[in-house]
This record gives C-alpha cells, structure tokens and sequence, in this order.
C-alpha cells in the first residue's frame, strides 16, 4: 500500500536554514542522496565556508539540519573575534565541488578544497573522516578556472573519483581510487589523461 508523501505546499515540511554569518544565503555548490531506508540527504555549502548537512525523512516530512564540522576547534561564537586579530581567513580551503556516496549505513561527503584535498565527511556523526591531498606542487602552481568531481563504482563495488582540471595552460582528468579502511579513508590517484585540444581539431 502506497503512502501519500507531504505536500509542498505545506509549511510544516520545509525548513530555513539561517547562517550566522556574512555572506550569500544561495549555495553555489550542492549534492543530494536518498538512502535505501527512504531519508533524503541535502549537502550545501556557502561562501561563508559553512557547509550545511539536511536530512529529511521522505515518508513523514521530518527534518534534521547541522553543519558539517571543520577541522578548526575555534567555536563559532569566537571566530569572529579571532578573525579580526589574524586576518580574512585563507581562502585556500574553499569547497569547489563536492558529491555524496554511501558506504554501508553511513553517507559520505567527498569535497574538493581549493588547497588540492579532498576532504571526506561523515553525514552519520558530521565529523571529518579524512583529508587526502589530491593536486600535488605542480597543478597548485597552476592557475586553476574550473574544477569538477564526477563518481563511479565498477564490477567490484570499487569507488573511482574523476577530476576534472581546467588551468589557464592546460585541462586534464585525473581518475582516483578510494580505498575505504577500517579506520582511514584514502585516494589513490590511477592516472592522468590530458583533454582533447578542441581548437586543433577545429582547424582540421
């Protein structure tokens, strides 16, 4: 027997996200799961380098919000105080993409940082699982324009990782292994493919 899902329309289904923070209230990256016991997972992060977790209960409407935890222990009642002291903070852990994928009854957040690591969440307990540097010295050196972070599993249930690179020289996908321990997550980079030079191909 099928079972109605919550209407849209209804005020009691949706949540605000309110940020104690300066900053756009739109989030310009975001990647979204529904787990086999029927719970939507919404992941956003905002240019204020909070990123939000929501979890929403697809057959009651019910909804669970938090913010995944960064790996500073400064409180957040303090980090404007300890801003105004050191300084804007780096830019060079800003999220630039991210995707969601499940490992047993967890959901794992993987996002690419604007320092080369990706950065892998929880969604079960919010906590960091591991920091995996993924751009070694030479592409950091590169002037990065766009980055993306596309997934797949193969025959085995293996995870790969596909990186899309775009530097003012040149464009590349990187392909990445994630090795899931009992205690450690890591990404073993398997190769580089340089793309197509398209202008080239144009003049044929």
């Amino acid at each position: 027997m099928s079972r109605r899902l919550p209407s849209i329309n209804c005020r009691n289904d949706r949540i605000i996200i309110t940020l104690f923070a300066t900053g756009s209230p739109v989030a310009y990256a975001a990647a979204s799961w529904c787990t086999e016991h029927q719970e939507a997972v919404f992941v956003l992060a905002f240019s204020s380098s909070i990123i939000s977790l929501v979890r929403m209960d697809i057959l009651t409407g019910s909804v669970q919000y938090c913010e995944l935890k960064q790996e500073s222990v400064v409180p957040r009642f303090l980090s404007g105080l300890a801003t105004a002291f050191r300084g804007r903070p780096s830019e060079t852990k800003d999220l630039m993409c991210l995707t969601l994928h499940p490992y047993r009854s967890d959901v794992q957040v993987f996002a690419l940082c604007r320092d080369g690591y990706m950065r892998v969440w929880s969604c079960s307990t919010s906590q960091i699982l591991s920091i995996t540097e993924i751009f070694g010295s030479q592409e950091q050196n590169y002037s990065i324009h766009n980055v993306q972070l596309k997934k797949t599993t193969v025959s085995d249930g293996v995870l790969l990782l596909c990186v899309y690179l775009q530097c003012q020289s040149r464009s590349e996908f990187q392909i990445h292994r994630v090795v899931q321990g009992s205690d450690s997550i890591r990404c073993i980079r398997l190769g580089t493919l340089p793309t197509p030079d398209v202008s080239k191909q144009l003049q044929l």
